[in-house]
C-alpha cells in the first residue's frame, strides 16, 4: 500500500511540474508592448556602413485631425512614423532603435523591405541580405523593392491615399502587379532563391518618389500614349501621394545592372507566364492619326525551347495572347473578320518588336537572363556538375533568340461594328 501511495504522489508531482512548464506565461508579450514594422529601408551610411530606417505603425487615431501624410488615421486605421539610424549590421540597428523605444521592436508583421539604388548598384545587397533571410521573425514574403534615390526618402512617402490602413495598402501592392502589370510580383524568397541560382538573375520591384509639377513641366508628350515607356518616379501626373511603383531593377548576381521601363515589365511576365492583364495604346494601322485601345491577357503558358549547342545556345519562344478591343478613334470597322487580322498583325509584330528589344538589352547590356531560360537549358545536362560546368550565365549573351507571337481578338466590347459618323450638313442654326 505504501508503494502504491507513492507511485501517485510520484505521479501527481510530475503532473504538477509538467502543467506548470506548459502554461506559457512566463514569456508572454502582451500586444500594446510591440512596436511592429511594416517596413524597412536599407541605405548606405555616412559615418557607419548602413543607414536603417525603421516604418513603424503606431496605432494612434486622429479623428477630426489634420488629413494626409503621417498625421492620416481613423477608425480602424493607424499612424505610422519611421527611425533611422547609423549602424554597421541590421540588428546593430534594432538594438539602438530599441534604446530609443519603450516597446520591443518586432518585425513579424513587416511587408516591405526597400534598398536604395546606390546601396543595390554597389553590389551591397548581398551583405544584409543573408541577416534578413536568416532571422525567424522575417516573413519571406515581404516585397522586395529598390528605389531610386535613398529609402529613407522612400518611405516618408509610404502612406496610403485612400483609407487610413497602411499595412492595407502595402499588401496591396500584389493586387497592382496583377491589374497593370507595370510591375513584378518580386517577393524576398524569390530574390534571395534567384540571387543564388546558376539559372537566372533576380529582378526587383522599381519604386521612387515623384516631384510635384511633374504634369506642368510637360513630360507627357504624344509618344507617352504607350504609357508602360516610364520609370519609377517619371510618370506625368499631379495628385496623390509621392510614392509610385513602376519598372523593375534588374541584378547580375547580388548587383544592380539596370532597369526595366513598364513595357518590359509586360514583356518579362509574357516570358514567365505570369501577365494576367494589361491595357496597351498602338497607333492605328489604317489611320495613324488615330490610335486604337486594346484590354490584353495572356491565353496560355508560353512554349519555350532551348538547344544547347557550343557557346551559342539557340533558344526559341512563343507566346500567346487574346484580346477585347476597347476603343477604335478613326471607326474604322475592326470588328469585322476581314478587318481583325489587320489589328491583330499589326499588335503582333509591335509585342514581337518589345520583346526583341528586351531580350537583347537583357544579353548585351545587362548580361542577366531575367527570363530564366537557364531552366530549360539545364535539361541537356545529364548532372549538375556538367550543367555548372558549362556555365551557362556566361553562355546566355552569346544566345541565338528567336521570338513568335500570336494575338487573336476574342471580344469587341459592347459595339458589334464600328460606323463612320455622319458630317453635319451646312451649319447648325
Amino acid at each position: 500500500m505504501n508503494q502504491l501511495m507513492r507511485k501517485l504522489i510520484m505521479v501527481l508531482i510530475l503532473l504538477t511540474v509538467i502543467a506548470s512548464c506548459t502554461s506559457g506565461c512566463y514569456d508572454q508579450r502582451e500586444v500594446d508592448e510591440m512596436a511592429y514594422v511594416m517596413a524597412m529601408g536599407f541605405d548606405k551610411g555616412t559615418t557607419e556602413k548602413l543607414r536603417l530606417t525603421l516604418q513603424i505603425i503606431t496605432f494612434r487615431n486622429q479623428e477630426g485631425g489634420e488629413q494626409g501624410g503621417r498625421q492620416r488615421g481613423g477608425q480602424g486605421g493607424g499612424q505610422t512614423d519611421q527611425i533611422t539610424v547609423e549602424c554597421s549590421a541590421l540588428f546593430d540597428g534594432i538594438n539602438l532603435a530599441n534604446t530609443i523605444l519603450s516597446r520591443q521592436i518586432n518585425l513579424m508583421h513587416a511587408k516591405h523591405i526597400v534598398i536604395s539604388e546606390e546601396l543595390a548598384r554597389n553590389g551591397d545587397v548581398e551583405k544584409y541580405i543573408s541577416a534578413v533571410i536568416r532571422y525567424r521573425q522575417i516573413r519571406r514574403i515581404m516585397n522586395f523593392i529598390v528605389t531610386k534615390g535613398k529609402a529613407e526618402d522612400f518611405l516618408k512617402e509610404n502612406q496610403p491615399f485612400i483609407g487610413n490602413d497602411p499595412p492595407k495598402d502595402m499588401q496591396l501592392l500584389k493586387k497592382q502587379s496583377a491589374y497593370t502589370s507595370y510591375i513584378p510580383e518580386v517577393k524576398l524568397f524569390d530574390f534571395y532563391n534567384n540571387v543564388k541560382s546558376t539559372m537566372i538573375d533576380p529582378i526587383a520591384i522599381l519604386a521612387g518618389v515623384n516631384p510635384e509639377g511633374n504634369l506642368a513641366a510637360g513630360n507627357l508628350t504624344e509618344e507617352s500614349l504607350q504609357s508602360g515607356q516610364y520609370l519609377a518616379g517619371k510618370i506625368p501626373r499631379e495628385g496623390g501621394t509621392k510614392k509610385e511603383y513602376f519598372g523593375a531593377a534588374v541584378f547580375r548576381g547580388a548587383k544592380m545592372v539596370g532597369e526595366i521601363d513598364g513595357n518590359g515589365v509586360k514583356m518579362y511576365k509574357m516570358v514567365h507566364g505570369l501577365f494576367e492583364r494589361g491595357y496597351f495604346i498602338i497607333n492605328d494601322p489604317l489611320a495613324p492619326d488615330y490610335v486604337i485601345s486594346l484590354d490584353v491577357r495572356q491565353s496560355r503558358k508560353p512554349s519555350i525551347e532551348v538547344k544547347v549547342t557550343g557557346n551559342e545556345p539557340k533558344i526559341n519562344v512563343e507566346i500567346f495572347l487574346e484580346g477585347e478591343i476597347l476603343a477604335i478613334q478613326s471607326r474604322i470597322n475592326y470588328e469585322d473578320p476581314k478587318q481583325s487580322h489587320i489589328l491583330e498583325t499589326t499588335f503582333e509584330k509591335i509585342i514581337k518588336e518589345h520583346l526583341d528589344s528586351l531580350i537583347k538589352t537583357c544579353q548585351q547590356d545587362f548580361k542577366a537572363d531575367i527570363f530564366g531560360f537557364g531552366r530549360y537549358a539545364a535539361f541537356s545536362f545529364p548532372t549538375i556538375e556538367s550543367w555548372e560546368e558549362y556555365n551557362w550565365k556566361e553562355k546566355f549573351p552569346e544566345g541565338k533568340v528567336s521570338t513568335k507571337v500570336n494575338f487573336v481578338i476574342r471580344r469587341t466590347g459592347m459595339i458589334t461594328k464600328s460606323s463612320p459618323i455622319v458630317p453635319p450638313i451646312g451649319d447648325v442654326q
